[in-house]
């Protein structure tokens, strides 16, 4: 057995919780800081420690960059310990306290722990301990959860509590959980959790309090939540319903999981109406739709379309009135002049516009665009939609007049520019392409502009991609190597997949693992290097790997290998596995991908 502690440098105490205590430490063979949790001595029984275990096991197998990534595994023998990523930064409960969140902010940060916790519950994985004492905010603004001692592993027969047994902090307990009925904990039970913490994050403050247990208990268990808008009235009632929708006692009217909860607060976020009903306890009003669901729908489908009939002839009948008496109100003379102020109103907003960065191409041509700019175009975009309506109807009545047709021009190309800026290439040719059929002199030249631009977002990305290497020749800064992989793994594969595949032959560590994580990530086997698809050089230096020496970057090659899912691969991975045994942290580690293996190879099997 290796003796981790030479390996990992203490270097101080900076927490301690139910199981043990954290120390911030340093990884002397990765050069990196790192956090040690240690099972203190006097909490090595029998269930503590398999408590601790638990723990240790849940993260290790959850990669999600809302959540805590654990890096090595001590527990055959005392001192019992796991290592994870060290986290600089604030609790989400500091951040409540020093009221540092803006609404949009706290909607972000809620919606990426949906995210979060729905991978974990894909996972089989339910926390049961969700709070903001156990959330950070990283220095970089990314929450990440914390603190899996209570979580419950749904496919897990062992039994750690036992009915009539309340695990957690009973501010965010649901009521299934604080009654101690824990049969009943499913992922729905994060969900009222979550609702919680949202509530505090909008209210701040908490929306059951007492002076005892008895007392939280017994509202938590029978009397409503204040709704949060009635204790702030700024708050979007949008959020508001969101929360109370979370919260709900049975859980029956809650989110039916958090990826639910997720999507209306992104709708949110994008100023989409949500999709949260909130029935409140009225079971009965329920229960009776369901019982009447057929006749129901029956009776809307009839009602639908009756209202569309008599609605359509109503119109009918309105719109020609209108067209009458529009004609019998107006001379020829005035509605020329409303259609030659339009003309000159295009011109007008034509020339102003035309003077904008964004109908710059050389400004525009850059990869990563900030959403606050994306929104700008699409307004702008918006805009020449409009102009160009205005001059199709001038168009109705002057017929083929070469002022509109000039001013067409403008605005098609407008809008190709304004879209090629945006890299919505496919709007871009379609403009470009109206260009061509309305005529003009540089009309033939736009689609040489369109491919030079894809070219030069080409070169891009190559040139993106060489940055990060050399800043990979030295270990990145703390959460900098996963914002590299987000980056890359969104990049074209066809431009940057041959340029990783040569990466994994290179000397420097946090360039290979680079090269690793994007091509596990990126799924594509269709790109050759040397007549050779990215598996076949995966396990070319996965078989080059000292196994108990380079057990991360083993592990990597073999999550990337799980995720192109090469029935091929089955075999070297499962001689690995068992060549460094059950016990060991790259067993534990890899459990997910091998799994992915066995399953395609017993399909390819039964071909």
């Amino acid at each position: 057995m290796i003796n981790y502690f030479d390996r990992y440098e203490m270097i101080e105490e900076v927490g301690q919780g139910g199981m043990g205590k954290v120390y911030k430490a340093h990884d002397s063979k990765l050069e990196r800081t790192v956090a040690i949790k240690v099972l203190r001595d006097v909490d090595c029984n029998e269930v503590q420690l398999k408590r601790f275990f638990r723990e240790a096991k849940s993260i290790a197998v959850l990669e999600h960059i809302n959540i805590v990534k654990v890096y090595d595994i001590q527990i055959t023998s005392p001192p019992y310990f796991f290592v994870m990523e060290f986290l600089s930064g604030y609790t989400l409960a500091e951040a409540i306290k020093n009221n540092l969140l803006t609404m949009r902010q706290i909607s972000k940060i809620v919606g990426q722990l949906t995210n979060a916790m729905h991978y974990a519950h894909r996972k089989g994985i339910i926390h049961r301990d969700l709070k903001p004492s156990n959330i950070i905010i990283t220095s970089s603004g990314i929450p990440k959860i914390m603190d899996f001692g209570l979580a419950k592993i749904t496919h897990s027969s062992e039994k750690l509590s036992k009915t009539g047994t309340s695990l957690g902090t009973i501010y965010y307990m649901s009521p299934e959980q604080a009654s101690g009925k824990n049969n009943q904990v499913d992922e729905r039970t994060d969900v009222y959790s979550l609702g919680i913490i949202l509530y505090e994050m909008l209210t701040k403050r908490l929306p059951f309090s007492g002076r005892s247990f008895t007392q939280i208990y017994h509202q938590i268990m029978n009397i409503p939540a204040t709704p949060p808008i009635k204790i702030n009235s700024r708050i979007p009632k949008e959020l508001n319903n969101i929360c109370l929708k979370a919260i709900q006692k049975n859980k029956e009217f809650r989110y039916r999981s958090a990826a639910f909860m997720g999507d209306d607060l992104q709708r949110f976020l994008r100023g989409e109406k949500v999709q949260v009903q909130l029935w409140g306890n009225s079971s009965y009003i329920v229960d009776s739709i369901r019982r009447h669901e057929k006749f129901l729908l029956r009776v809307f489908f009839v009602f639908v379309t009756m209202l569309s009939i008599i609605l359509g002839i109503v119109m009918v009948k309105y719109w020609a009135k209108e067209r009458q008496s529009q004609r019998e109100s107006k001379t020829q003379q005035s509605y020329l002049e409303e259609l030659e102020s339009t003309i000159a109103k295009v011109q007008n907003f034509l020339d102003s516009s035309e003077k904008s960065q964004y109908l710059q191409i050389r400004e525009s041509q850059r990869a990563n665009i900030p959403l606050s700019e994306l929104e700008k175009r699409k307004d702008l975009i918006k805009d020449y939609r409009k102009m160009r309506s205005s001059l199709e109807k001038c168009q109705v009545f002057f017929g083929d007049d070469s002022r509109i047709r000039s001013l067409l021009y403008r605005v098609e190309k407008g809008i190709g520019i304004i879209a090629l800026g945006a890299h919505n290439y496919l709007l871009s040719e379609l403009a470009f392409n109206r260009c061509r059929a309305i005529g003009g002199r540089e009309a033939e030249q736009l689609p040489d502009i369109l491919q030079q631009y894809k070219d030069g977002q080409q070169q891009y990305y190559l040139n993106r991609l060489s940055a990060i290497k050399r800043n990979l020749a030295t270990p990145p800064q703390f959460g900098i190597f996963d914002e590299y992989v987000n980056e890359v793994i969104t990049m074209p594969q066809k431009d940057v997949v041959v340029q990783l595949i040569s990466l994994l032959e290179s000397p420097l560590v946090w360039q290979r693992r680079l090269a690793i994580e994007c091509l596990g990530k990126m799924g594509n086997t269709d790109i050759k290097f040397r007549t050779k698809n990215s598996v076949w050089w995966l396990i070319q230096k996965l078989k080059q790997m000292d196994i108990r020496n380079d057990i991360e970057e083993v592990a990597a090659i073999i999550w990337a290998l799980g995720r192109l899912r090469d029935p091929k691969t089955y075999n070297i991975v499962k001689h690995i596995r068992d060549r460094v045994g059950r016990n060991s942290f790259l067993w534990e580690k890899t459990k997910i991908p091998f799994d992915w293996l066995s399953e395609e190879k017993q399909l390819h099997d039964q071909k």
